[in-house]
């Protein structure tokens, strides 16, 4: 039975990566019909219920935080917390995204009371849209999972990841090593993988083939951003 998303859940949303397959380009930038991704994730996250995010930038911010600023209109619906990582911070591995995501997500107990579920996604999944999320969080609410991520039959985790708000007190995320994946290796949380061969947990846009064949396969048309 498909359960409407908790007005009290967030979403952080991951678009601090280098892009160094996509010739050096945040992936927040490439344009899917039009709009940079960074909006498009936004917008469908607010249409699915998230109307609080948190953005983490590093690579590219300020053009990251332009583009925001540009499209602010469209975003009305949601409030923004924006954290940018600092060079040191910037790697390939999403983890460190993750985890300064987390601490922001924490913050969120004093500016507008606690979350009680955490969607964590990354901005180059351009095919994913409300109905994701959402089957996602039936999924996870008849599995009584703490934590519940996508996986396909040849065992490959997608994202959006959905975490229970309880685990942010759990957590040691103010560890400065913290590491969701080696948290939820290390600790018995319950937890349930949601089988699925639905692409678009699962096929992100690391290089300009990418966006081609995504956009061939009947996808929205990508395209790098000019200038």
């Amino acid at each position: 039975m498909t359960q409407p998303i908790a007005g009290s859940a967030i979403g952080i949303l991951l678009t601090a990566g280098r892009g160094s397959r996509m010739g050096g380009i945040c992936k927040g930038r490439i344009l899917s019909n039009g709009l940079p991704l960074v909006v498009q994730q936004l917008m469908t996250m607010a249409a699915a219920g998230l109307h609080r995010v948190v953005v983490v930038m590093g690579a590219q911010a300020e053009l990251i935080a332009s583009i925001l600023d540009r499209y602010a209109a469209m975003l009305s619906s949601i409030q923004l917390t924006i954290v940018v990582l600092s060079e040191g911070q910037i790697t390939d591995d999403p983890q460190r995204s993750v985890a300064e995501g987390l601490r922001a997500t924490a913050s969120w107990t004093t500016l507008g009371g606690a979350p009680s579920h955490v969607f964590i996604t990354l901005v180059d999944l351009p095919l994913l849209r409300p109905e994701h999320y959402q089957a996602l969080w039936d999924y996870a609410h008849d599995a009584k999972a703490d934590i519940t991520v996508p996986r396909n039959g040849a065992g490959t985790p997608g994202h959006p990841i959905l975490l229970k708000g309880s685990i942010l007190t759990a957590a040691p995320i103010q560890d400065p090593d913290f590491r969701l994946r080696e948290l939820i290796a290390a600790m018995n949380i319950p937890r349930s993988d949601m089988l699925t061969e639905q692409s678009a947990y699962f096929r992100d846009s690391d290089t300009a083939e990418d966006l081609a064949a995504i956009s061939a396969d009947g996808g929205p048309r990508l395209e790098l951003p000019r200038g």
